[in-house]
Parts: C-alpha cells; structure tokens; sequence
C-alpha cells in the first residue's frame, strides 16, 4: 500500500504583514472578466472554462487565481465582480481615502496611530455619515449590517478588515513598529523653526554679518575658517555591543533559564569634539567621571598619539592636542567647558584664524556661565546657541555621531581580539583601554570631506548658508506631504 502523500504546508504569514491586494485585486478581475466572457460565448460552466483555460485556474500553477465555485457565483448572478463585498462593506472608497490620509498626516506629524486607534475612527467616520443620513438628501449612503454594529459599538473593525485595508493602500501606507520621538523636539522640528534660526533677528545670518565673517551686501561667508561647531557625545567604554537578534543562543538544560557571564563596563566619558566649517578638526576633550586623574596613565595611552601639532593638509586637517578633564559625573561644566575654550584658543592662534570666530553649540546650561562668556569675549570667541531640542537637524556634528560609535566599536573589537591572542580569556576594559582605542581611531574615524559634509546637512555651506539644505526627514511636517 501506499504511502500517503504529505499535506501541503502553509506558509504563515504574521500578522501586519500585508501583500498588495490593489494590484492583486485588478488582476483577478481582469481574469474574471475573460472567463465570464468565455463561459457566454461558449455557452459553458465554470468546470470547462477553467479546463479549457489553465492560466485562469488557481490550481494549474500558470499564475491563476480562480477558482470555480466562486466563477459559478458570478455566472448565476449572485456576485457581481468588482463589487463582491459591496453588502457587507464598512467604508466607501471615499471614507477609505480619507481615512487613509488621516494616517498618513497624523504620523508626520509624530502622532501615528494603532490599529486601535485608527477603528476608532472609522466608528468615527461612520456616525458622521449616520447622521448625513438623517438630514436627508438625494443620495443616502445607507449603512451595512457591519458597518452599523461598529457603529453602536457593538462590535470593532476585525483583523480581516484591516488586513485587507492595508493591502489595499500598501502602496501608500504601512503598518509597522513606531519609533518614539520626544514630543518637544517633535514640536521644533518643522520649518519655521530653520527660519528662526537662519533669519530671526538674533538668528545665524545676522550673527555671521555682526562678526564680520559675512558680507552684509553678497550674504557670503568670506573665511569658513571662522565658523565653527563644538558638542559633546557621550560613549559607554564597553557596554551594549548587541542588540536585538544580534544576541547568540547558548545551550542549557530542557526548561532551565540559560546564563552567561560577560565583562562590561557601562561608565559612560563624554568626548568633546569641535570642528571649523573648512574641515578642520580641533583637538578632543575627554570628560571623565572621576576625582582624580593619574598623569602617568594619560602619558603612558595618548602620548605618543596626541603630540600637541597642527595638521594642515589637505587629507588631514587636524589637531594632536588632547585635554582630559575631570567632573564628578562625567559631563561638562563650565569649567571644563572654559578649559576646552582655552585650549581652543591656542589652537586657533597655531592655525592664524582671524577674530572674532563664531562657535555655533546648543544653550546647555554650561554655556551660559559669566565668567566663560566674558572670557570668550575677551579672546575674540563668540558662542551662538541653537534653539531648544533642534541640534538632531541644526547641529552639524549630530549629523556623524552614529559614524563614530561605530568606529569606535569597530576598533574595540580589534583591540579585544589583540588581547586574546596575547592569551587574556575574557578581555575587561577600562578607561586606559578607553583612551588608548580612540587616540588609535581620532584623526582617521571621518574625513575633512565628511566635516563639511555634516555643515552641509544643517543648511551651512562653505561661502554661504542655505537653509533648503537642512535635512528634514524628520520633521514635524514635510514641505510636500504625501497623498493617497
């Protein structure tokens, strides 16, 4: 006797995960069509259309997607094709339309809806033409046996509804997980937040034209030497490498929770960066979480690295000078912030830039301490503050922090790989170790070309500034919102 055959598996699908049903649906009308027309001119029933005819027949494997039982309620008049749902339809293509641009709108402007909000809009949409209803009119659009049950709020709209929602309209929209955004600096994102800052009356242009670093007449920036960008990014010394599926599995016994050790170190240095608008990278300022510092330990990792020099070359663009300043949580202060101005200060003396320089930061409270303020006056510096929550589209060395996280993790593996074949098992980092990968990465993690690129991306260019080129993925509302 025979084995018998095994079952076909079918695939599953998760779901929220949606096929184009749109261009589906067109397609297995046109078929319908064609075998409708056929079975008339034939004079024959849906068992010989789909014989005669295997491109049509879901089951023949040539790309069909009809089946008879459903081409024998179209042939005795029971469904008409194109309107096979109409009894039962909870929205009209009109209420769809709109409801689908009230998704659309609603998460650019970072308030994006779940399914659970979104059937409640649709009841929404529903009462409304409930009511129309009642007030009469030439064309009453009355409400299905489904419709109406969520309309009361007796029922909700089901997975199935959605499903085909979603599949309908996927090219123009999509169910996926939501990235939180802070509400505030959703609120600053959008564009007359970016007219503020280039054009208000205490905004960047007329900042540049008080400095005497922009024409007032041409608008353009006579020497980008002078314009200058500085923040602080904060990096964990060996914490948080994976993420997600990026995590191994590990044997263990059957029911038992699966353990394993790992050598972390989740203190958190701030690095201090500045660079000029011409590509020029200013030396780093490492800001540490201790009270005291050993001068034999910075000697001994940055010592033959950072060397006190100037780089001018057109591939280098950079600066050797290293400064390593202690606070009792790690961030700037002002003090640490006035040391890094000083050491700023020598360097642009080293480079002969011309006073007074414009330094563009956002207004941490570090910033606004008076003795820092007068003493950057004094020496020709002057500080222009961002506005509030606008530094992820307005600071330009936000634009390549993710560049140097991965840099700086890419060379923390090299170096844990080095210290296993010296024979160390399981590598514990600490903060020399932390010193020592990022004097190796400093000057070569990005490029002079990548430094005017991040000026670029927030709207500074290198004689002018343009405030179209400010990125604007994320903001509050694009120039050109989509439709469906």
């Amino acid at each position: 006797m025979d084995a018998p055959a095994p079952k076909r598996q079918q695939q599953s699908r998760p779901f929220g995960h949606y096929v184009d049903l749109g261009e589906q649906k067109a397609i297995r009308d046109g078929q319908f069509k064609e075998a409708e027309k056929w079975c008339k001119d034939n004079e024959k029933g849906a068992r010989a259309c789909l014989s005669k005819n295997p491109h049509l027949c879901a089951n023949s494997g040539q790309g069909g997607l009809l089946k008879k039982n459903a081409l024998d309620l179209r042939l005795n008049g029971k469904v008409t094709t194109g309107a096979e749902y109409a009894s039962n339809a909870v929205l009209t293509d009109m209420e769809e339309k709109e409801l689908v641009e009230w998704c659309i709108l609603c998460n650019l402007g970072r308030a994006s809806k779940n399914m659970s909000e979104i059937g409640i809009k649709v009841r929404e949409i529903l009462l409304v033409r409930h009511a129309r209803n009642r007030m009469g009119g030439r064309k009453p659009i009355p409400l299905s046996g489904p419709a109406k049950a969520i309309a009361i709020g007796k029922s909700f709209p089901s997975q199935s509804f959605f499903a085909r929602f979603f599949g309908l309209h996927s090219k123009v929209l999509e169910n996926k997980t939501a990235q939180p955004v802070e509400a505030a600096r959703a609120a600053a994102a959008n564009d007359a937040t970016v007219e503020e800052h280039f054009e208000g009356v205490w905004g960047f242009r007329n900042e540049l034209i008080d400095a005497g670093i922009m024409d007032s007449d041409t608008h353009e920036i006579t020497d980008p030497r002078r314009v200058l960008n500085r923040d602080e990014c904060p990096q964990f010394i060996d914490y948080n490498d994976n993420k997600g599926n990026a995590k191994g599995k590990s044997a263990g016994g059957k029911g038992d929770s699966v353990f394993t050790t790992s050598a972390v170190n989740r203190t958190c240095v701030t690095v201090d960066m500045t660079i000029g608008l011409d590509g020029f990278q200013y030396g780093v300022h490492f800001i540490l979480a201790r009270k005291t510092l050993d001068d034999e330990l910075i000697t001994e990792r940055l010592g033959d690295y950072f060397t006190s020099k100037i780089y001018e070359e057109k591939f280098m663009m950079c600066s050797t000078h290293c400064l390593v300043s202690t606070t009792e949580k790690g961030v700037q202060t002002a003090v640490t912030l006035l040391e890094c101005m000083k050491l700023l200060d020598e360097e642009l003396t080293l480079r002969k830039v011309p006073r007074p320089v414009v330094i563009c930061s956002d207004n941490h409270a570090s910033r606004k301490d008076e003795v820092l303020l007068q003493w950057c006056a004094d020496h020709g510096i002057r500080l222009f503050f961002e506005l509030a929550n606008t530094s992820g589209f307005l600071q330009a060395l936000d634009q390549f922090n993710k560049k140097y996280h991965e840099a700086y993790k890419k060379e923390k593996k090299r170096y844990k790989a080095a210290l296993r074949d010296e024979g160390v098992s399981d590598p514990q980092l600490d903060l020399a170790d932390f010193l020592q990968i990022n004097a190796e990465i400093w000057n070569t993690w990005w490029s002079p070309s990548d430094r005017r690129t991040s000026f670029r991306r927030v709207g500074i260019l290198q004689n002018r500034i343009d405030a179209t080129k400010v990125n604007r993925e994320k903001f509050h509302f694009p120039l050109t919102p989509p439709v469906a």
